[in-house]
């Protein structure tokens, strides 16, 4: 604050000033202050347009760098996908053959049960066959296409295939 009085006191004595030197001499003087102070600014301004064009520079190359890097990261993640695609996708066809042979294995397995089981129902009386002298258990389908009369063959193809993990 003393310092502010004490400019503006400045100010009045060479607003009170009778001759002009004196003014002159302060105006030169801040003349010279303000082209030291421009001077020194755009030296400044050129030292940071210089960083800023290194940084661009820079900014530049890393950025390409980074486009290659992801670029290189799709890649390798594609190649890998495929990999791992190709390594499934022949797993999947070995699957599917295993799984295609126990089906057929299975099928011609039921198949035989069945004639098997048409054979034994023709031996048995057709007034027997009703089921009015058997329990359900004895003379029923079970439900897989196969009689209880086939002599064991289709159980036991079943409990070989559930062992192969169909």
């Amino acid at each position: 604050r003393a310092k502010l009085v004490d400019v503006q006191l400045q100010i009045r004595e060479l607003e009170n000033d009778p001759t002009a030197t004196g003014r002159r001499d302060i105006i030169s003087g801040l003349e010279g202050r303000l082209a030291q102070k421009t001077k020194t600014l755009i030296t400044t301004i050129e030292k940071l347009q210089g960083r800023i064009g290194t940084l661009s520079k820079h900014v530049s190359h890393a950025s390409e760098v980074i486009r290659v890097l992801r670029k290189e990261t799709q890649q390798a993640t594609l190649m890998s996908s495929m990999e791992i695609g190709g390594k499934k996708s022949e797993e999947l066809k070995k699957r599917l053959s295993k799984v295609q042979k126990k089906r057929m294995t299975l099928a011609s397995t039921i198949a035989l049960s069945e004639q098997s089981a048409e054979g034994a129902n023709k031996d048995i009386p057709q007034d027997l066959d009703s089921g009015s002298e058997y329990s359900d258990s004895e003379n029923s389908d079970s439900g897989d296409g196969a009689s209880l009369r086939d002599g064991g063959a289709f159980t036991a193809e079943l409990k070989r295939a559930e062992k192969e993990n169909i």
